[in-house]
């Protein structure tokens, strides 16, 4: 028989405490974090940012000294377009790797959505992004997007609805007809009316990737003044593609930078694009007024400079994630094809030929049944073909498609940037 004394019993519960702190200390292994960290990672490749946020979030509480779970959540942060947020992770991870391209990439971005140009160009330097970062320089002492004028809303009427919207936009005092199109970026001007507008270029060519994954080469310019309706806009970046990225007679493209620089609607039964000012009292009527007409409200992110997702169905299958490219002449969606086969969408044997911007493309037209969020289409028409392989993960997470114009015609669709979500108000005329 053994007797413990008190000695004893200190030694015994001394014993028993390092025990539990390494078992404790074992929940939060090296093996554990990278555990997190993989997991996370391929929760945000299937696009489940919520999920992959806390995993990363837990893991960086833990150990704070790891890239991982910094860049994850700086990735994300940038797809709410929580810039505050996204700048304070983007710090940390440049700290703890200066050399890695992707954080100085990313907070050049940033920065670039909150128009300090002139802070967003030595990172987009850094990233090995010369011709943007030179764009950038050329806004010394200048605000882009400058609001000059203009009331609280403003309403310019379509000049057509179909294939796709235009409307008067005026440049350095031309006036044009440009197309709205939320799959473009900037102010895209047409050679011919650049020329009109004395719009020069700004040293180095860059590469523009339209439907299809065509390629074609731009330059970049600053236009002193744009007037969207009754707004007046200063210093507004301009893309000058070398020929027209559109079948359609028309002298430019409103892309989804310009647009998101107001609380915007496309409201197509109406025929016109209405102008908000982008602030925080605007942003809540509209979330009340949305709600009081039954309009469906849909959330969606922010991957790059205008690419804006939202989670949809194709004939029942999914969901996916589908980029809001309202620029798609003819149709409503264009799929990848893990999508063609899991909706089962049937292909004709033979195609046409379509129009991208860089180039021809062609196109095989089909039949499908479409939800966004909520809302829903049955028998929109889709055209396959615009979509190339190996795209569907160009920002790491897997997408489904596009979803366009003939998705949205019967709708009045208003995109909030700053709640981070669409609201689609079926309207019948």
């Amino acid at each position: 028989m053994v007797k413990f004394g008190l000695k004893g019993c200190r030694l015994t519960l001394m014993i028993f405490l390092a025990v539990f702190t390494v078992f404790s200390l074992g929940l939060s292994t090296p093996r554990d974090l990278a555990q997190d960290v993989a997991q996370a990672d391929e929760m945000f490749g299937n696009g489940q940012f919520d999920e992959a946020f806390r995993l990363y979030a837990r893991a960086a509480e833990k150990d704070p000294s790891q890239y991982g779970p910094v860049i994850g959540l700086a990735r994300i942060h940038l797809l709410r377009n929580a810039l505050d947020e996204a700048e304070e992770a983007l710090k940390k991870a440049i700290a703890l790797k200066p050399q890695e391209q992707e954080p100085q990439a990313l907070m050049g971005e940033a920065l670039y959505r909150r128009d300090r140009y002139t802070q967003a160009a030595p990172f987009f330097e850094a990233a090995g992004r010369k011709a943007r970062a030179e764009k950038m320089k050329a806004f010394e002492g200048k605000i882009p997007f400058q609001i000059e004028s203009g009331p609280e809303v403003a309403i310019l009427p379509f000049l057509q609805t179909d294939p796709l919207p235009i409307v008067k936009v005026t440049v350095n005092g031309q006036e044009g007809k440009f197309l709205i199109d939320t799959g473009g970026w900037e102010l895209h001007v047409l050679p011919d009316f650049a020329e009109k507008c004395g719009l020069k270029p700004l040293g180095e060519k860059q590469t523009g990737t339209y439907a299809g994954g065509r390629q074609a080469s731009v330059s970049n310019a600053v236009a002193d003044r744009v007037n969207l309706g009754e707004f007046a806009l200063r210093n507004v970046p301009v893309v000058l593609p070398e020929r027209s990225p559109s079948p359609f007679k028309i002298d430019g493209i409103i892309g989804t930078i310009v647009l998101y620089h107001f609380l915007f609607t496309l409201d197509y039964p109406g025929g016109r694009l209405i102008l908000r000012r982008n602030t925080p009292e605007m942003s809540r009527t509209v979330a009340v007024e949305s709600a009081a007409s039954g309009a469906t409200r849909v959330p969606f992110w922010l991957a790059g400079d205008h690419f804006t997702y939202a989670w949809g169905t194709a004939n029942g299958a999914g969901p996916y994630l589908f980029f809001i490219d309202t620029g798609l002449a003819g149709g409503g969606f264009t799929c990848f094809e893990h999508v063609v086969k899991e909706a089962k969408i049937e292909l004709p044997k033979e195609g046409f030929q379509g129009m991208g911007g860089g180039g021809p493309i062609t196109v095989y037209p089909f039949m499908v049944d479409l939800t966004l969020g909520q809302a829903r289409r049955d028998g929109v028409q889709g055209l396959y073909g615009g979509m190339p392989p190996g795209t569907e993960k160009s920002y790491g997470f897997r997408t489904g498609g596009i979803i366009s114009h003939g998705f949205f015609r019967p709708f009045a669709v208003t995109f909030d940037f700053q709640a981070m979500a669409l609201y689609l108000k079926a309207i019948r005329i």
